[in-house]
């Protein structure tokens, strides 16, 4: 299916990635740093960096910024113009 539901899973499923990747990738859209998101999900910043890296590979990008656009894209993280509030 190629159509993106409420909550982005089509899409997510169509790039492989499971649903750690996708918290992860929702994470980094919202701008945060590695170590935000493994603070944020009780995990290493090493194991977050090897999440980067397959989440990197599966979208076909080379960065973060890159990487939080296909996230726009497909879906996750914040709208474009959004405030971030903590």
């Amino acid at each position: 299916d190629s159509s993106v539901g409420s909550n982005g899973h089509s899409r997510r499923n169509e790039y492989s990635l499971t649903q750690r990747e996708h918290d992860i990738l929702a994470l980094l859209a919202e701008g945060r740093s590695n170590r935000e998101i493994a603070q944020g999900l009780y995990l290493s910043e090493k194991t977050v960096k090897a999440h980067l890296a397959a989440i990197f590979r599966k979208l076909g990008v080379t960065n973060r910024t890159q990487a939080a656009m296909m996230a726009v894209q497909m879906g996750v993280g914040p709208v474009p113009g959004a405030l971030l509030i903590d």
